[in-house]
């Protein structure tokens, strides 16, 4: 005899609408509000009666991520719209090609290749100190500092250059101004349901017509990029364009198409100095109004550096730096939540699941369950140093298979830009800021973070 299903508890919503109404004003506090409810496990009425489930226990990330990671895939209404402008990327991809797709981006990832990056992150630091040392002498003792901004031009113009070997100094303004324009839409979409399911492609709704605008101009400037690689005088070269263009897929013994090459261009440089630049962003505020915690950095970087520039050398040597990073990412993660698409069926902590099943997974809220972090919503950089938090309760860059790339090059970067920075500033937020994360493509300030950079004395 056939048993009945298991569902996890979770709210009822309207038979059309479902719960996207509960979801839009804060999607963050309702995905807290159903596991504080609900438990860590909550089935939701979606949207034209249709249910989704959203997942917050470790075991359920153990589950869904690593132990039977191939039955849930990325054929999901968001990524649908992330593929408008990211194409069949890395982060978009899934199968086969994927896999491809993925061992020919893996060396460039390499430990070796992120050591020699260091020393252009530090430089491309240090040359942003030198701008902000001369605002300082314009504007007195103290100046006010778009740090969110800063963060975002320092990180892609790391990639650009680290990365691709190209200048992206001309371009940043215009990449980041589309980029911050896609996620805005990208977000008016997902609370949508109309618009989510059918109004991306045929662009029925202003905001859709806006987002196909932005990532039209994303791509003519990616594709200009690649075209000019691919046209100019061939060079020896090992970093990550140099590998796509010379590279040859397995199978067919073919090499990858200006757009296939133009879409993992555009999904490791956005998505790579994006989240970066968060989390530094995060990082900075939070130091700045935990002054106890910025002291300890500085002494640690006056204790292991004595006034010399930070070096791939010197990162074992700053746990305490590294930690900070971390624990803002705890607070803060830039990748805050991911949805998936089960193809089949299957069983997620005793609850059953049916093939086509929507599944969201909410780092944001794992990170501050009670049961496993002490005095979660308090930001203690400590913990990170006493001992390190179990892979599935701490997701900053997901885990499984499918976790992050790039994230040895993303926390060498964060580190050496915090320990560059906080050399030579204080950062202290701005007289009138109102600080609240918004959920975009990655977790940002809602109003932006402007804050008055102090020099420290020698």
């Amino acid at each position: 005899m056939n048993r009945r299903p298991i569902h996890p508890p979770g709210p009822k919503g309207h038979l059309l609408a479902g719960t996207f109404a509960a979801w839009r004003p804060d999607p963050l506090r309702y995905m807290e509000q159903l596991v504080g409810l609900h438990g860590p496990a909550v089935r939701f009425h979606y949207v034209l009666g249709r249910y989704g489930y959203l997942f917050a226990h470790p075991d359920h990330y153990r589950r869904i991520l690593l132990d039977n990671y191939r039955n849930y895939t990325k054929r999901h209404p968001i990524y649908d719209v992330l593929r408008v402008a990211l194409g069949d990327g890395l982060v978009t991809l899934d199968g086969a090609r994927w896999v491809t797709h993925r061992r020919l981006i893996q060396p460039a990832f390499h430990r070796s290749a992120v050591r020699s990056a260091a020393d252009l992150i530090v430089q491309r630091t240090q040359s942003m100190l030198a701008a902000w040392d001369r605002d300082a002498r314009a504007g007195g003792t103290g100046h006010v500092r778009a740090v969110d901004r800063d963060m975002m031009a320092l990180t892609l113009g790391v990639v650009g250059e680290a990365l691709f070997g190209l200048s992206m100094d001309t371009h940043i303004s215009a990449i980041d101004a589309d980029f911050s324009a896609f996620s805005r839409d990208l977000m008016a979409i997902a609370t949508n349901p109309l618009a989510l399911y059918f109004g991306v492609r045929l662009r029925l709704t202003p905001s859709a017509r806006r987002l196909h605008a932005a990532a039209g101009r994303l791509r003519q400037v990616v594709g200009q990029i690649v075209a000019a690689r691919r046209e100019g005088p061939e060079r020896e070269t090992h970093d990550l364009l140099g590998l796509l263009l010379a590279a040859r897929e397995a199978e067919t013994d073919r090499r990858l198409t200006d757009v296939e090459v133009r879409d993992e261009v555009m999904t490791i440089m956005l998505a790579g100095h994006e989240t970066s630049a968060t989390a530094l962003t995060w990082t900075l505020y939070l130091l700045g109004t935990h002054r106890e915690a910025e002291g300890a950095v500085h002494d640690e970087l006056e204790r292991v550096l004595g006034g010399a520039p930070p070096s791939v050398e010197a990162l074992p040597r700053l746990p305490l730096t590294r930690a900070v990073a971390e624990e803002a990412m705890r607070l803060y993660p830039p990748i805050y939540a991911f949805d998936r698409r089960a193809v089949g069926p299957d069983t997620v902590g005793g609850y059953d699941l049916p093939a086509g099943a929507s599944v969201s997974l909410c780092p944001y809220v794992t990170h501050r369950l009670p049961e496993f972090w002490e005095r979660p919503d308090e930001f203690r950089p400590e913990r990170f140093v006493e001992g390190r938090p179990h892979e599935f309760t701490y997701l900053p860059f997901a885990a499984g298979p499918r976790g992050c790339i790039g994230e040895g090059f993303a926390m060498t970067e964060i580190v050496l830009v915090l320990a560059a920075v906080l050399q030579r500033y204080r950062l202290r937020p701005a007289p009138g800021l109102v600080v609240e994360p918004t959920p975009l493509i990655t977790l940002r300030p809602r109003y932006g973070l402007t804050m008055v950079a102090e020099a420290r004395g020698p």
